[in-house]
This record gives structure tokens, C-alpha cells and sequence, in this order.
């Protein structure tokens, strides 16, 4: 989901996925094993995609920098925050931590944890693209320039989606540690 509204709604080949999805998982794994509650986890994990989003963002609106490099630059630099999170280890073992998978016993409980999870999210994916803020970003991918000639800030909108986008990606990222 998140790739898809970067990619196919607001028409932005953004690549600081490739940093923000481990993004998630360090922050996500350091977290865990600092004995920190795995969901209040799982949510910092999306915040600090969120803000890996905003520099992505930032990079391209207020820097001028293209699409692709802004991109580029905050995927290259993710790796070395990446390792900086967890504490210039390039691993950290989860065994003997606790997760959000830890109370349910067997694979049919663990999956359906994941499908509610997903439909959830959807759920609120699809009712935040039918207000007006997820017109616009439909809008911003398509034209541009009626997004401007409306009076609406087309910047704004762009920040707002490649942080959305990055915080699911990095959502997905923690949910996965």
C-alpha cells in the first residue's frame, strides 16, 4: 500500500522505500529488545518512516532536487541510520523477546492477526482517499497544475503522501521484526 500511493498515485518513483522498510524493522527490533511494548513498537517504527518520508519529501520540494535522486540520497543515507539504530551491529537476535505474535499459539492465530491487520488498514487507506486531502493526492499524480490553479499548495500534498507512504513501509518493516 504504501508503494502504490507513491508509485501509481502521486506519480513519484520514490526509492527511499528500499531504507525506510528496514528502517522499520531496527527501530521495530531495538525496541523489542529493550523490553518496550511490541505494538507501541510497531507504531514508533511508522513515525520514523514517516520522518525518513518528510526528508525524501523535503529533499524534493524545498531542494529542488528531482524525484529519483531526493529518492537515492535519503535510500543511501537510511542504511547508515539503519545501523546507527542498532547500535553498529549490522543484527540484533529476537528470540527471547516479546512480540505481538507472542500470546497466540499456531499459524492459523499468527495469520489471522496479520489479515485484520491488513483490512484495517485498508479500511482506513480507502476512507482517507475519499476526503479531500486524498482527492488531492490522486490529483497532484495526475495534474499538477490544476492542483495549483485550485488555490492548493501542490508541495503540501506531496509531503503529506511520501509520508504516509513511507510510514506504511516502515510499518510493514517493524511488523516484520
Amino acid at each position: 500500500m504504501g508503494v502504490f500511493i507513491t508509485y501509481k498515485i502521486l506519480d513519484f518513483p520514490d526509492l527511499s522505500v528500499d531504507g525506510t522498510y528496514p528502517l522499520g524493522a531496527c527501530i521495530s527490533a531495538i525496541l523489542l529488545v529493550n523490553g518496550v511494548n511490541p505494538w507501541i513498537a510497531v507504531i514508533a517504527s511508522a513515525l520514523g518512516g514517516a520522518i525518513a518520508g518528510f526528508i525524501t519529501a523535503f529533499l524534493h520540494v524545498k531542494l529542488k532536487i528531482t524525484n529519483l535522486m531526493s529518492g537515492i540520497l535519503v535510500m543511501i543515507g537510511l542504511y547508515s541510520v539503519n545501523l546507527l539504530v542498532m547500535g553498529n551491529k549490522s543484527n540484533t537476535p529476537l528470540f527471547q523477546t516479546t512480540h505481538i505474535f507472542s500470546e497466540v499459539s499456531g499459524l492459523f492465530t499468527t495469520l489471522l492477526i496479520v489479515a485484520v491487520l491488513l483490512i484495517i488498514f485498508k479500511i482506513l487507506l480507502d476512507v482517507f482517499m475519499k476526503t479531500k486531502v486524498g482527492f488531492l493526492l490522486f490529483a497532484v499524480g495526475d495534474n499538477e497544475q490544476v492542483v495549483t490553479s485550485l488555490g492548493v499548495n501542490k508541495n503540501n500534498i506531496k509531503i503529506i503522501g511520501l509520508m504516509l507512504s513511507n510510514g506504511l513501509v516502515a510499518l510493514a518493516g517493524g511488523l516484520t521484526a
